[in-house]
């Protein structure tokens, strides 16, 4: 967790030192205003009910206690030195390239205490069951995404394969008259992009405001961010680009005395 003011817990901060205590920056907030939390001071009961006072030393950043979509909630830490408790969890971070680090967890405790009962779970199984809704309701919006990505696809191109079966004569007639294939892809271009730009600007404001209703798994994503706009916006365009590449092709490989023969 980051310090946001203030200092950690120190190995010193024990029995026979002050209480102190650390608090997380919404509760800072909510109870001391404006103000410094440093210095402050804050009233704990222990557990055999006692009321005993503890000084702020140090302000910490926000964190998800219970679940990801949680908003920031009020947070105190105490230090293990002055307030023990029989019952608690570690939080054992590596580097990922030891297999075995449970094992090891296990075998030191017990290298303390034979007797003492460890249960060692991996970070991805304690928080499995919590995401679950999350993992869910990406599959299924990611799965209707792929599909209404697919569709566009498939409409650019029926779109702009029909226009230009309609319009062959005068792509023909245009190419005899002396017209770059250029010009003649990009004016076919255009025809397939006017549609998708026409929906983008229609669609992005909607797509904000449904996105809004989604807060509870837009996890570290606003609604309105402006990188995820962005490449919605870039993937559709380079998506309905690539689903012309075939028709506009089709379009300036046109032989004009074939097509005017034929008309």
């Amino acid at each position: 967790m980051p310090i946001v003011a203030g200092r950690r817990f120190r190995h010193t901060d024990d029995r026979a030192a002050p209480d102190v205590a650390i608090v997380s920056a919404t509760m800072a907030r909510r109870f001391f205003g404006g103000e410094s939390a440093i210095g402050r001071g804050v009233r704990v009961l222990d557990r055999a009910g006692r009321e005993r006072q503890a000084t702020v030393v140090g302000v910490v950043g926000d964190v998800k206690v219970q679940t990801m979509g949680e908003p920031p909630r009020p947070v105190l830490y105490l230090p293990f030195g002055q307030w023990y408790r029989a019952d608690m969890v570690l939080h054992v971070r590596t580097d990922g390239r030891t297999p075995d680090v449970g094992r090891d967890v296990v075998r030191a405790m017990r290298s303390i205490e034979p007797d003492l009962a460890v249960d060692v779970q991996s970070m991805t199984h304690a928080t499995a069951f919590s995401l679950i809704p999350l993992q869910v309701a990406a599959t299924v919006l990611g799965f209707a995404g792929a599909v209404g990505l697919t569709l566009a696809i498939l409409g650019v191109f029926g779109l702009v394969a029909y226009a230009v079966s309609l319009r062959t004569r005068e792509i023909g007639s245009r190419m005899a008259l002396g017209a770059q294939q250029t010009a003649l892809a990009r004016f076919i271009a255009w025809e397939g992009l006017r549609p998708v730009a026409i929906g983008l600007g229609a669609g992005l404001p909607a797509a904000v405001g449904a996105a809004s209703l989604l807060r509870g798994i837009l996890i570290g994503v606003g609604p309105a961010d402006p990188v995820v706009l962005a490449f919605v916006a870039t993937t559709l365009l380079a998506s309905a680009g690539a689903a012309m590449l075939a028709p506009v092709r089709r379009a300036v490989s046109v032989d004009p005395a074939t097509v005017l023969r034929q008309e």
